[in-house]
């Protein structure tokens, strides 16, 4: 496997994780109606991060058959 393909993966699974844990942690240091503001960005953000990421996964499992 070409290394931009494996470092493309891994650049991508650093935002996925990025954008989990901040899902979680942001939105729990929030106070008042900016906690479900800021869970409503990064939600969307990261499930639409992970499934490019799993787009990208099955993309690339397909070229190496």
């Amino acid at each position: 496997m070409p290394t931009w393909k494996v470092l493309l993966i891994l650049l991508c699974c650093g935002i996925c994780a990025a954008l989990a844990g901040a899902s979680l942690i942001v939105p729990l240091s929030m106070e008042g109606n900016q906690r479900w503001m800021w869970l409503g960005i990064l939600l969307p953000a990261t499930l639409v991060a992970c499934g490019l990421l799993a787009w990208l996964l099955r993309y690339v499992g397909r070229t190496m058959d």
